[in-house]
């Protein structure tokens, strides 16, 4: 998807959601937020759509196809997004806290930079996904597909991937503790520099 750029030459964002203008350049704020939630609330396709910067907590995402949307940046703290389908989505330095993915579809996507405190992922499938340098201390990835999604840079303290399929997944840097990665096939991920918390990285290395 291709997204036109804001219509103020001196701002190098994107527009969003059917308008000529980013969220900070368009006028009647409030009343742009109202339609795009009553537009999230009332579609169950959201697809090829930019939302960047868009206040959007507590909003109920489940179920609904959500690929090659933009949500970077935005708040999405306490969101439902379980049992969601998303392909090539987008939610860098997004503050996605105590959200839910549960049972969610996610290939191809990004999280870099954004906030996942608290966050679940239970039975999610999140393949070739990226974490760069993501805040996910305290989630749940319990028995998860990550295989091939990368995990570069992150806070995984007090993250548990139990019973992960890790299946070329990239760790550099993560902390893991003595029950993070228990059953997972950890000798199928590439773990660089990884840290032990009360643990060696090396026992769960077949």
């Amino acid at each position: 998807m291709t997204f036109s750029s804001c219509k103020i030459e001196s701002c190098n964002k994107k527009s969003i959601f059917f308008t000529d203008y980013c969220l900070e350049h368009t006028d009647k704020k409030e009343e742009l937020i109202k339609e795009i939630h009553k537009f999230i609330e009332t579609n169950k396709t959201i697809k090829g759509y930019n939302f960047s910067f868009v206040p959007l907590d507590n909003i109920d995402l489940s179920k609904k196809n959500i690929s090659f949307s933009i949500f970077s940046y935005c708040t999405m703290r306490n969101v439902n997004l379980s049992k969601a389908y998303m392909i090539s989505t987008f939610f860098d330095f997004a503050n996605l806290e105590n959200t839910n993915f549960t049972k969610s579809f996610i290939q191809f996507s990004i999280f870099g930079g954004a906030n996942l405190k608290c966050t679940n992922f239970f039975e999610a499938n999140v393949n070739f996904s990226n974490f760069l340098g993501a805040e996910i201390e305290k989630a749940n990835f319990k028995n998860t597909d990550i295989s091939y999604s990368r995990f570069i840079g992150c806070n995984t303290n007090n993250t548990s991937f139990y019973n992960c399929n890790l299946k070329k997944a990239f760790f550099q840097e993560a902390i893991f503790d003595n029950v993070s990665l228990k059953t997972s096939n950890c000798q199928d991920a590439i773990m660089i520099n990884c840290e032990g918390k009360n643990c060696k990285i090396e026992d769960y290395m077949l």
